[in-house]
């Protein structure tokens, strides 16, 4: 999934989901730490490559990191940390446009991207406000809703609001 995604994975067994926002994207070898070699010559390209190195799928990984910003249950959606994570090894699902909307109506979570000192947290929320915006096409108002709302959690950090709010371009 690309930064800034909005993920889901199941809560538990008995239902509801936990959000995410994806914060870090590397691809590297299986085992970590091994020698990655370039494989690609010029007339091997894209896919190709995988044709040619079929053991590449199986040697290559790419691994992601979200931020858990909330979490759905019982219909309700609850911006802030879930009661538990998800179960080992459940699945990770990037939403589709609806989910995004219905989970970004509130701003709440940015509040939780904002405080977060893992990630790089003003990118994270510009690119996570970036993609709100796009699965709304018909709404030319939520940038500014956006930014109004990063205006009261930064109200003391002007420069930083300031920078956040032209990455988003408001």
């Amino acid at each position: 999934p690309a930064f800034g995604s909005l993920i889901k994975s199941a809560l538990s067994e008995r239902g509801g989901w936990i959000y995410g926002v994806v914060y870090d994207v590397t691809t590297g070898s299986e085992p970590p730490g091994a020698t990655v070699t370039v494989r690609g010559r010029d007339d091997l390209r894209d896919g190709a490559i995988y044709d040619a190195y079929p053991d590449l799928r199986e040697i290559m990984r790419t691994r992601f990191v979200a931020l858990t910003v909330g979490f759905m249950e019982e219909g309700g959606i609850h911006q802030y940390l879930p009661p538990q994570p998800s179960p080992l090894h459940y699945s990770a699902y990037v939403c589709d446009a609806d989910e995004v909307r219905t989970f970004t109506e509130q701003l709440g979570y940015l509040r939780t991207i904002l405080t977060n000192l893992q990630a790089p947290a003003d990118e994270l929320a510009a690119a996570s406000i970036r993609q709100a915006r796009a699965s709304r096409p018909h709404d030319p108002t939520y940038a500014l809703r956006a930014g109004r709302q990063l205006a009261l959690f930064l109200k003391e950090e002007y420069d930083r609001l300031r920078a956040i709010l032209a990455r988003i371009g408001v």
